[in-house]
């Protein structure tokens, strides 16, 4: 009788110990769960997702409805939410009224300047493409064509590396330009083959080494 009475009170003990470690385990699991969901709310808001962010956050504050640093920063984001769509508004009628009035300079930078608000947007992508048909920027029309003499002198030069860095460089300028779309594909193909041929010469010479370590001298040779 005092033994079963013994290995009942340890197995009581035993089971509370359990209960304890899952509970610990459970703890540090969801905590660890909301750091990684804080951490991704984080990146979204700086990459001004703040849609994402926030449903992010409204999840966090439902499975934490007493966090107050949770809240703060929901609050947050909604904040800078609504003073980024007020700023992103502004902007695009300001790109409009210069738009219209064939300010395309002006425009230009309206339409980049709601994109920045609202990264991603449509509308505004649509319009400094209309634009980029019928104005040239002088100062991004020097930077791209000093770009591509850049790249195209160190391509003739065969260092095609730093050459891609140019034709990417003008490429930002002018995503759709053909001729830079062309050298970057013909450079990567040299450069694929450059890749190709290092390797079959290292090969070829650690071949060599293992025949001539081996005794067999005429095959080292050849590979040699």
């Amino acid at each position: 009788m005092h033994n079963r009475r013994t290995e009942q009170t340890n197995m009581g003990k035993n089971k509370k110990y359990f209960s304890f470690i899952s509970f610990l385990i459970i703890f540090f699991l969801t905590s660890s769960l909301s750091a990684q969901s804080l951490s991704e709310a984080d990146s979204l808001i700086h990459q001004k997702q703040y849609a994402d962010a926030i449903n992010i956050l409204q999840d966090l504050k439902s499975q934490n409805p007493d966090d107050a640093a949770i809240q703060q920063k929901l609050d947050n984001a909604r904040e800078q939410q609504q003073n980024a769509q007020e700023k992103y508004a502004s902007a695009l009628q300001s790109g409009l009224q210069y738009f219209n009035n064939k300010q395309y300079d002006k425009a230009k930078d309206a339409f980049e300047t709601a994109l920045s608000y609202k990264p991603g947007a449509s509308y505004p992508a649509l319009k400094l493409e209309e634009i980029n048909r019928v104005y040239k920027d002088p100062e991004e029309e020097k930077a791209f064509e000093d770009a591509m003499a850049r790249a195209d002198e160190l391509m003739n030069a065969y260092n095609y590396q730093e050459a891609l860095k140019f034709y990417n460089k003008a490429l930002e300028l002018k995503p759709r330009n053909v001729e830079v779309l062309k050298k970057v594909k013909q450079i990567k193909n040299f450069v694929a083959k450059q890749e190709a041929r290092e390797e079959d010469y290292r090969q070829a010479l650690e071949n060599a080494a293992t025949l001539f370590a081996e005794g067999y001298y005429e095959r080292a040779m050849l590979q040699y």
